[in-house]
């Protein structure tokens, strides 16, 4: 029963482990893509202000 629950335990970090690495990988492409969005945000208004002069 001990040997059982440890597998259990060990099959859960393990889960847990690559629950981490994806949340990671994920906040990493969360950070790109704001990124992005807020230099194209920023051309946006550039060409906005040309086109009004």
């Amino acid at each position: 029963k001990a040997e059982y629950l440890f597998l259990q335990l060990q099959a859960r970090d393990q889960d847990l482990a690559l629950y981490e690495a994806k949340m990671d990988t994920y906040t990493k492409l969360e950070g790109k893509m704001s990124a992005k969005i807020h230099e194209l945000q920023g051309q946006v208004a550039y060409y906005e202000g040309k086109f009004k002069e």
